[in-house]
């Protein structure tokens, strides 16, 4: 019987790994969940339009900060003017999307973003917007 079970326990291993790697880009395995992946304070390293060129250079006064308690705060400059838009993040779909909703100072102005996450470590966010799948954005710890 003992060499049987040591036969499955390839298997066994294999359809772990394979279940257990929720993001396209990784990792395959991860003891922190996603939301304490998430809460942290993000700047922008890479970022591609709808026409999928690089506009990277277009973000890199922006941050994007995710607290614990599902709050967030996005801030960024306009003509060099800074701008904080605050609200609230949450994960969908099973942990695999993240909603970004969000409003000016006066809360006349609001946003509401989903992304789909290809990627979630301690260190890397990287997105891609479920409206436009060419708008994506890499994110670092900052």
């Amino acid at each position: 019987m003992k060499p049987l079970s040591f036969a499955f326990l390839p298997i066994l291993l294999l359809s772990l790994s394979l279940t257990a790697c929720k993001y396209e880009d990784g990792p395959l395995i991860s003891l922190s969940s996603p939301a304490k992946r998430v809460a942290n304070v993000w700047e922008v390293d890479r970022a591609t339009n709808a026409d999928g060129d690089d506009v990277s250079d277009d973000f890199d006064t922006w941050e994007f900060t995710f607290e614990e308690d599902g709050t967030a705060e996005v801030t960024f400059d306009i003509l060099s003017f800074p701008t904080t838009l605050t609200g609230d993040w949450n994960l969908l779909d099973s942990d695999q999307n993240l909603q970004l909703l969000t409003s000016d100072p006066t809360g006349l102005v609001t946003f509401n973003e989903e992304f789909v996450i290809t990627r979630l470590t301690t260190k890397e966010l990287w997105l891609r917007d479920v409206s436009d799948s060419l708008r994506t954005f890499q994110l670092e710890v900052k």
